[in-house]
């Protein structure tokens, strides 16, 4: 019986900070699994990715640059997310849509997508291929697990809503004005 195919979405710029050969590299060691590769997103590192693609014998699916509001169709087809950054982002703002929508995420351990995915996701050493390989042949081998993170993932968002971090993000700043005697 043949295993309905899995989608690794990748979505953001196509540079070496944002990793997306990790991406490609990765999806190479785990070709036992019946699973694809879409890339959304372009960038300085586009026809480097492509040969590594064609290299790789992947099964994978380049779109370029998708505007924002149609990114919502690969988020809502998509099985497992991948940010395999290189760089410590404090707060990527796919790793918060990926939650919305109960995406199970692998993400690195530098820079807050850690902290951002809590429970909803896999976390690697950053730049870690092995490691990164790692959690995706996990995460590709278990719909349990998936499921798992995926229930998750809402709830988790919800904690980064702008109208949740604002008035946080304000309390903070008035008490630091108090604190260093201005005004507020």
């Amino acid at each position: 019986s043949k295993t309905k195919e899995l989608t690794v979405l990748y979505a953001g710029r196509l540079t070496y900070a944002k990793g997306v050969d990790l991406a490609v590299e990765a999806m190479s060691r785990v070709k036992e699994f019946n699973a694809k590769l879409i890339i959304v997103g372009d960038g300085d590192m586009r026809a480097d990715i492509e040969k590594r693609v064609a290299k790789s014998g992947i099964r994978a699916e380049m779109t370029g640059w998708v505007p924002e509001s149609e990114i919502g169709k690969y988020y809502e087809t998509a099985d497992i997310f991948l940010h395999p950054a290189r760089w410590p982002d404090p707060a990527p703002r796919t790793i918060v849509a990926t939650a919305q929508y109960g995406l199970p995420v692998i993400v690195p351990n530098a820079g807050g997508s850690s902290w951002i995915v809590g429970e909803a996701g896999l976390v690697y050493k950053t730049g870690n291929l092995e490691d990164l390989t790692k959690a995706l042949r996990t995460l590709l081998s278990s719909q349990t697990l998936r499921k798992n993170l995926s229930s998750k993932g809402p709830a988790q968002a919800l904690r980064f809503e702008e109208k949740v971090v604002y008035p946080q993000l304000e309390n903070v700043l008035q008490r630091t004005i108090r604190e260093a005697g201005g005004n507020g």
